[in-house]
């Protein structure tokens, strides 16, 4: 069971196990660890977003492919012609990125959309190049090259 206590500052979390009858095993080490009753615990964590998932750190904004004409549902030719509006409207690292979030978004979905959105971001890499890094990706790489002393 999960409560959760809403303060000022952080959220915390309240965890509450049950507890459970343990079998007599015996470990690798040979030892023989008897039968006993585990007793029920319970104990705070720091709330880390929705159940079962981290914080969200992408964006999107809705309907942007949408606009010229993308459709996961079209013809792969469509769909080409589809995106190469949106490359020449957003630019290709642009685009890349929001079918890359697409993919990431539907990573744990067997859907047909994934695919589309798969290929989709794969033809967009092979006909226009793949994402330019971020300013914050280059200034990390800076960062960590100036702490381990390879360039002042």
């Amino acid at each position: 069971m999960i409560q959760s206590k809403m303060g000022k500052s952080k959220r915390k979390l309240r965890i509450e196990r049950k507890g459970y009858h343990r079998r007599a095993y015996t470990r690798k080490d040979g030892v023989q660890v008897k039968a006993t009753d585990v007793p029920s615990t319970s104990f705070t964590i720091k709330d880390r977003g929705a159940l079962g998932r981290g914080k969200k750190v992408i964006k999107v904004k809705k309907g942007l492919l949408g606009k010229v004409g993308y459709s996961t549902s079209a013809s792969a030719e469509s769909r080409h012609r589809a995106l190469s509006e949106a490359v020449e409207k957003y630019g290709h690292s642009r685009v890349w990125r929001m079918l890359h979030a697409q993919t990431i978004f539907r990573k744990r979905l067997p859907d047909h959309a994934k695919s589309a959105f798969q290929a989709d971001r794969d033809w967009v890499k092979e006909t226009y190049g793949g994402p330019k890094p971020t300013r914050e990706a280059i200034r990390k790489a800076l960062r960590t090259k100036r702490r381990k002393g390879l360039i002042s």
